[in-house]
C-alpha cells in the first residue's frame, strides 16, 4: 500500500475501532429471562404464613349489553389470549382457582360508515367497542380495579358477498378486542408496579 492510500484508511480505521469499542463499554443492559412472574406490589400480606401472590386469575365470559350476536365469545377469547401470551398472569378455568377474577361487560357496539361508493352505498365501515372491565379479589369480591373503557376501533372493507362482510366484520371486531385486551393488561399491571 502507498503512503497515500493508508492515509485516507487510517481514520476510517479508527472511527470503526472507536465505535466498537464504545459499543461493547456500554453494553445495551438488556436481560434475559425465562420466567415471568407477577409484579411485586400483586403480592398480599397473609398474617400467617408469609406473602401470597395473587398471580392466578379467571376471566369468565364478559356479559353482551349489545345487539350483536357472540360479541362477547370474541371480546373474552381475546383477553384470555393476552393473558397467556403476556406470562405475568397465569390463567386459571374456574374463579376457585383463582386469585383474582377480571369480569367485563361488552356496553356498546357501533359500525360507523367511513368511506362511500357514487350511488352512496357504504365501502368501508368502524367499529366500536366500549367495555366496563372490573379486578375483583377472588376470595373477597372486592373491587381491585374498575374501568370503561372507550372504545376500541377497527376498520373493515365492504363485499358484495355477504359471508365475507361477515367474516370482515369477525376480523374487525376481534383486532378491536386485541388492543382493548393489550391496553388492559398493561393497565393492570402497570397499576401494581
Amino acid at each position: 500500500m502507498s503512503r497515500r492510500s493508508w492515509s485516507i484508511l487510517s481514520p476510517v480505521n479508527r472511527m470503526a475501532a472507536g465505535f466498537l469499542f464504545l459499543l461493547f463499554l456500554g453494553g445495551c443492559g438488556y436481560q434475559a429471562s425465562l420466567e415471568k412472574s407477577p409484579p411485586s406490589s400483586l403480592i398480599k400480606k397473609e398474617s400467617e404464613g408469609g406473602p401470597q401472590r395473587l398471580s392466578r386469575i379467571s376471566i369468565p365470559v364478559f356479559a353482551n349489553k349489545t345487539y350483536e350476536p357472540l360479541i362477547e365469545n370474541t371480546v373474552t377469547r381475546r383477553f384470555r389470549q393476552q393473558v397467556i401470551m403476556d406470562g405475568h398472569l397465569k390463567l386459571v378455568s374456574s374463579r376457585s382457582e383463582s386469585d383474582m377474577v377480571l369480569e367485563g361487560e361488552v356496553v356498546s357496539f357501533g359500525q360507523t360508515p367511513l368511506s362511500f361508493d357514487i350511488q352512496n352505498v357504504a365501502l368501508e365501515y368502524r367499529i366500536s367497542l366500549v367495555l366496563r372491565m372490573a379486578l375483583k379479589d377472588a376470595r373477597s369480591e372486592k373491587i381491585l380495579w374498575q374501568k370503561s373503557i372507550n372504545p376500541g376501533a377497527a376498520d373493515y372493507y365492504v363485499n358484495v358477498d355477504s359471508s365475507l362482510n361477515r367474516a370482515a366484520l369477525d376480523r374487525a371486531i376481534d383486532e378491536a378486542s386485541k388492543v382493548l385486551a393489550e391496553d388492559t393488561l398493561s393497565d393492570i399491571l402497570n397499576l401494581y408496579r
